[in-house]
């Protein structure tokens, strides 16, 4: 298993774009991200190696304006989103460390979640089951 962090700029500079001082503001947000490894085989076809890749991508997206309640940044489109200083879950964070404790906030809900639906699934599984062994079983002829 491999780890890494990239680190993009959000929209997505072009690599014509002309270099320019970076004296703007920005707020972050990390997203995981995971690549299966392999490669292609002799008949063209992908080989999954049983492996993945995983790393951290981090997003600075520039602050447009503030407000006295949060402020606006360009998100993924480049259309202006409003991200309120005082909600728990924001789309963005003012800093990278806030931006990465989001991140770990929002993978451990995900894993509440994906819990609850496997004891849920096993319920359904035992119910199941159980009116399996009632079901009149079909004469042999």
């Amino acid at each position: 298993m491999t780890e890494s962090i990239y680190e993009h700029l959000v929209p997505f500079k072009q690599p014509d774009d002309p270099e320019e001082p970076d004296t703007k503001e920005y707020y972050y947000r990390y997203e995981g991200k995971s690549q299966a490894n392999g490669g292609i085989d002799m008949l063209g076809e992908w080989q999954f190696s049983g492996s993945y890749t995983y790393r951290l991508d981090l997003y600075k997206f520039e602050i447009l304006s503030h407000t006295p309640k949060g402020v606006w940044i360009r998100n993924w489109f480049g259309k202006r989103q409003f991200v309120n200083n005082s909600w728990n879950k924001r789309f963005a964070c003012p800093t990278k460390e806030e931006a990465l404790a989001s991140l770990i906030a929002r993978k451990q809900r995900l894993i509440r979640i994906a819990k609850a639906r496997i004891n849920e699934a096993e319920h359904y599984i035992e119910i199941a089951e159980r009116h399996l062994d009632k079901l009149p079983q079909p004469k042999e002829t």
